[in-house]
């Protein structure tokens, strides 16, 4: 692929992440005009999907499925090195880096999820640049989901014992997913009148 090409996927993939957080922002002023007043309530943007094509989740999750803490980071599939090589900027290095640094949270978060553990983050991590969070719960998690706001992302940690992680893009959220071995959850957003 030549570097012109990379470099165009990459502001595509930029901009998809700008336009979706704008689409919640519509999502979030239409629903207001709608029902004006009414109670907050979690309204759906977009519906849940797998991190990778079919055939490559399935293998992922197989490569998982007897993987514990104590055989140490499983190393990360090669399919998702190519996903982050196409969408995320940065040297060649850095690119694997991220990818690497959202698969291993996300296996940490499955076993967080798996043992009733918690989910040791990263607090030093600022969530300046977070545009992307995905909250699982511990307890429900059929109410999975992911948000592109702070303020969604306050609200919905405190629904009940969660697990959640907040990103720079949809993509490093996907391989965090994958390595978590779940479908990325649904994005929706927070709709209070108050």
């Amino acid at each position: 692929m030549s570097s012109g090409l990379a470099a165009r996927l990459r502001e595509l993939s930029k901009e998809a992440d700008r336009l979706q957080v704008a689409a919640v922002e519509l999502a979030e002023n239409i629903s207001e005009l709608c029902n004006p007043g009414s109670f907050g309530d979690w309204v759906l943007v977009d519906d849940a999907f797998d991190p990778l094509s079919p055939e490559d989740f399935a293998a992922v999750r197989a490569l998982l499925v007897h993987h514990g803490l104590e055989d140490g980071f499983p190393p990360i599939p090669e399919e998702l090195v190519r996903i982050a090589a196409r969408a995320l900027s940065g040297s060649p290095q850095e690119v694997v880096q991220k990818a690497q640094s959202a698969f291993r949270a996300g296996f940490l978060a499955h076993i967080a999820l798996a043992t009733s553990t918690p989910f040791l983050k990263n607090e030093q991590e600022s969530e300046a640049g977070h545009c992307h969070w995905v909250v699982f719960y511990r307890h429900t998690p059929s109410i999975n989901r992911r948000v592109t706001s702070l303020a969604c992302k306050d609200v919905a940690i405190t629904v009940e014992d969660c697990v959640w992680q907040g990103f720079d893009s949809l993509t490093e959220l996907s391989i965090f997913c994958a390595g978590a071995s779940v479908r990325v959850p649904r994005l929706e957003k927070w709709i209070s009148p108050f």
